[in-house]
């Protein structure tokens, strides 16, 4: 009672939540890190390319 109705799953009461996507499910800051990997690798890949030409 008195609590929204988005913030029901987290504390356990009311209706289970959906099943969500495995992407929704992780934790934002995993997230975070796949995505700042991903720039990593890129910028990686163009240095060395531009390094080899």
């Amino acid at each position: 009672p008195g609590v929204p109705a988005c913030l029901l799953p987290h504390l356990g009461e009311g209706q289970p939540a959906p099943p969500r996507p495995a992407s929704a499910r992780q934790p934002l800051h995993q997230i975070k890190i796949q995505q700042i990997n991903r720039d990593l690798n890129r910028v990686n890949s163009v240095f060395r390319a531009d390094r080899n030409s």
